[in-house]
């Protein structure tokens, strides 16, 4: 018994380092993406805001933006700019939505730290193609449904979700 309970032990202490590093990797990824760590901040803002779980469209995610001057608002090329100048207003909402393309890349979701977020193609009133943007807490999908939300497909859940896997891998003596 002392034999497979250590050797059991030693596979968990395996999979921690594996997690560690795992975790470690999506850091780096993040660090070294300037599009990725400005999303991070915009997450941790709409959750300050409490509007996590809503869809959002680019102008809704300026308004955020305008009252946190410390976050960068993309395309904002001065204090001088005015805001309410439609032409200033198009071009910072574009490249938003540049920024936030490059975090998504072919993905239609990604997940930063404990947050997703998910993109989706609509329609505005005029027919033209738009995208918006829902982040949601993964811990609160959890709570909410009673169940883990790790999902194999995506590694990003594992890190955060580990404690929830740990209880079959020790055996009851």
């Amino acid at each position: 018994m002392e034999i497979l309970l250590g050797s059991r032990l030693d596979s968990f202490g395996h999979l921690i380092q594996d997690v560690g590093r795992l975790v470690h990797r999506m850091t780096q990824a993040r660090m070294c993406s300037p599009a990725l760590s400005w999303a991070r901040e915009v997450a941790l803002l709409v959750r300050r805001a409490n509007m996590l779980g809503n869809w959002m469209r680019p102008y809704e995610l300026l308004e955020l933006l305008e009252d946190h001057p410390d976050i960068e608002t993309p395309g904002l090329k001065d204090d001088q700019d005015d805001l309410s100048d439609e032409k200033v207003r198009k071009r910072i909402l574009q490249a938003i939505g540049r920024r936030l393309k490059q975090c998504f890349k072919s993905e239609n979701q990604i997940s930063i730290d404990t947050i997703d977020i998910e993109r989706r193609e609509t329609q505005d009133d005029q027919y033209r193609k738009c995208h918006e943007y829902r982040f949601s807490d993964i811990d609160r999908e959890s709570r909410d449904t009673g169940k883990p939300s790790y999902d194999p497909v995506n590694p990003a859940r594992e890190s955060f979700f580990l404690f929830r896997l740990i209880p079959p891998l020790i055996p009851t003596i």
